[in-house]
This record gives structure tokens, sequence and C-alpha cells, in this order.
């Protein structure tokens, strides 16, 4: 499942933004999936602002 994921980050770093149905899929991800989603989209975050957090 990592993989898919994995995958799916590379892509949009790459500057392929995702379909509706790969949208869906995210959305729709098991429980057990969660961790790797969230650290697929981490590591989107971090391309794209580093480890800095903004706290308000």
């Amino acid at each position: 499942m990592t993989e898919r994921f994995d995958a799916l980050a590379q892509s949009v770093l790459d500057g392929t933004p995702i379909t509706a149905d790969q949208a869906l899929s995210l959305l729709t991800s098991s429980d057990e999936e969660l961790l790797a989603l969230v650290a697929a989209g981490s590591t989107i975050r971090r391309r794209h602002f580093g480890m800095t957090v903004k706290l308000n």
C-alpha cells in the first residue's frame, strides 16, 4: 500500500496533478493505510515548506 501513496506523491512533486479518482481513493483509504498516507503527504509538505512550522 505504501508504494501507491509514494508513487502518487512523487507524481505530484513532478508536477502532475492528481485526478478526481485518485483524490477519491485517498479519501476512502482504510485505517490501516493512514500512516502511509500521512507519510506521503509529509513528503510533499517538506518539499514545499521544509521543516518549518508556522503557529499563529
